[in-house]
């Protein structure tokens, strides 16, 4: 009854004009993911054959940025993922939204120290837009721990934030002459990263939503410790060890933050 009520209240609260503008903003989003539709396909197109990905992709070389296409695609994905969910009672998913900005917001300023791509200032200024609009976008209360899953998730964190640094550290130190540096995929990885690293925090909470940020960073992080398994030597990829490991700790938050009890009903519907 106390969700139903917050729900209520705060839809109470958001102008018909606003609602209105806010779903413009979220289906406007969604448009732009889909602008570049092989991008989509990128966990499965990039385990195809050098000719197959320069083939859909209209370039060449691309064989050396298979881990960057799986980046890419996963950043977008986190963004469709957070802008479908808002179709229905909004006020109730949050969580994802956040991940998506803060993936954009740091995406952009890393992208902007070696190339200008009006497509990325556009999406950030939607997505931002989209949180700025959402009624219900930061609900009281919305950061307490499940017990399982807290430990499990600082763990995770600590390791996406350092992942994070690195790339940023690579894209904003790097030479224009380098492919990865120039067409900004060391940036598109940190702000996939990052991303994962705010679905993974929330996972664990009580924000509303938590459980689409919870499935998201599992499944994520699972096609990228498989493909970092199978493309060891590629640029941003940390290999087999690595891959094994995140795997095994997808499953572990999975569990942990799919598991808890359920002490508060009421949370458990927000998710």
């Amino acid at each position: 009854m106390a969700q139903i009520s917050a729900v209520t209240k705060a839809a109470s609260k958001t102008g018909r004009a606003r609602r209105i503008t806010f779903y413009v903003a979220v289906g406007l989003t969604l448009a732009a993911m889909a602008v570049y539709p092989p991008l989509l396909t990128g966990p499965v197109v990039a385990w195809l054959d050098e000719s197959v990905i320069n083939s859909l992709f209209g370039e060449e070389g691309l064989g050396v940025h298979r881990t960057h296409l799986v980046g890419a695609s996963l950043l977008f994905w986190l963004t469709i993922v957070a802008m479908i969910s808002q179709f229905r009672l909004p006020e109730t998913k949050p969580a994802p939204l956040w991940a998506a900005a803060v993936a954009w917001v740091v995406f952009l300023p890393l992208e902007l120290t070696h190339l200008v791509d009006p497509f990325s200032i556009i999406v950030t200024v939607l997505v931002v837009s989209v949180v700025a609009l959402h009624p219900r976008r930061w609900p009281e209360n919305p950061l307490e721990w499940r017990a399982r899953a807290r430990m499990v998730a600082f763990i995770g964190a600590a390791a996406g934030v350092v992942y994070t640094s690195r790339q940023a550290i690579f894209q904003v130190g790097g030479i224009p002459q380098d492919s990865h540096v120039a067409s900004s995929h060391y940036a598109l990885m940190a702000a996939m990263a990052i991303g994962l690293t705010v679905s993974t925090l929330l996972g664990a909470t009580n924000f509303p939503g938590r459980r689409i940020s919870a499935w998201t960073t599992g499944i994520m992080t699972v096609i990228l410790g498989i493909f970092f398994i199978g493309h060891p030597d590629q640029a941003s990829s940390l290999g087999v060890a690595w891959g094994i490991l995140i795997i095994g700790w997808a499953v572990l938050y999975l569990w942990a933050a799919t598991r808890s009890p359920r002490a508060t009903p009421a949370v458990e519907a927000a998710g």
